[in-house]
C-alpha cells in the first residue's frame, strides 16, 4: 500500500490557491506567507473612490487593520499597494544601506515620506489622494495588479504597454540564454 504525506503548509497553498485568483500562499522558510496574485479592473467614482478586491483585502486584514499602504512606485507610472508588513520590509531593505550613505537618504526621500496609510470603508473602498491619480495618470479606471509581497495600481492601458514590453525582453532573455 502507498501512502503520502503533505505538509500541512503545502496543504494551505493548495486551499489557498482554490480560494481565489487573487490570493495564494507562498513558502517563506517553514510558514505560508499570503501572497497578492491576479488582475482587476475596477471603476473610480468621481469622489476618486476604487474598491481594493476583495482577495487583496483578505490579505491586507491579515495585517490586522482595515488599511492599505499607497505610494508613487518608483520606476513606472503607478501606485505601489501593500499592507504593514510589507512596510516592515521596505524598511528593513532601507535599514541594510550605510547609515551615513546619500544611497539610504535617498530611499528614505524617495518612498517614507509619500506613504499614503488609508483605511477600507465597508464596502472594501479607499478614496484614492489626486498626487497618486496624477502619478499614475488614472482616470475611470484602475487595474489593480497582483506582485506578490505588494500589488500595484495602473491605467488600463499604461499596463497593457508595460506587460508588453516585459514579455518582449523576458523572451529576448530566453531566446539569449539569460534567465529567466
Amino acid at each position: 500500500m502507498l501512502s503520502h504525506f503533505v505538509p500541512r503548509e503545502m496543504a494551505e497553498l493548495g486551499a489557498a490557491a482554490t480560494r481565489g485568483a487573487g490570493a495564494a500562499r507562498r513558502l517563506q522558510g517553514s510558514l505560508a506567507v499570503a501572497v497578492f496574485l491576479a488582475t482587476y479592473a475596477n471603476k473610480i467614482d468621481r469622489k476618486g473612490r476604487v474598491s481594493v478586491p476583495a482577495d487583496f483585502r483578505v490579505i491586507l486584514a491579515q495585517d490586522g487593520a482595515n488599511k492599505v499602504l499607497l505610494y508613487p512606485a518608483l520606476h513606472v507610472a503607478a501606485i505601489e499597494g501593500a499592507g504593514m508588513s510589507h512596510l516592515d520590509k521596505v524598511i528593513r531593505e532601507i535599514d541594510g544601506f550605510d547609515a551615513f550613505g546619500a544611497e539610504r537618504d535617498d530611499m528614505i526621500d524617495a518612498i517614507l515620506p509619500s506613504i499614503q496609510q488609508l483605511g477600507m470603508d465597508s464596502e472594501g473602498r479607499v478614496v484614492l489622494p489626486e498626487e497618486l491619480i496624477a502619478h499614475a495618470h488614472l482616470s475611470d479606471t484602475a487595474v489593480f495588479i497582483g506582485r506578490g509581497g505588494n500589488f500595484q495600481i495602473w491605467n488600463p492601458e499604461r499596463l497593457a504597454v508595460r506587460q508588453a514590453e516585459a514579455r518582449a525582453r523576458v523572451q529576448a532573455m530566453r531566446q539569449g540564454g539569460g534567465r529567466p
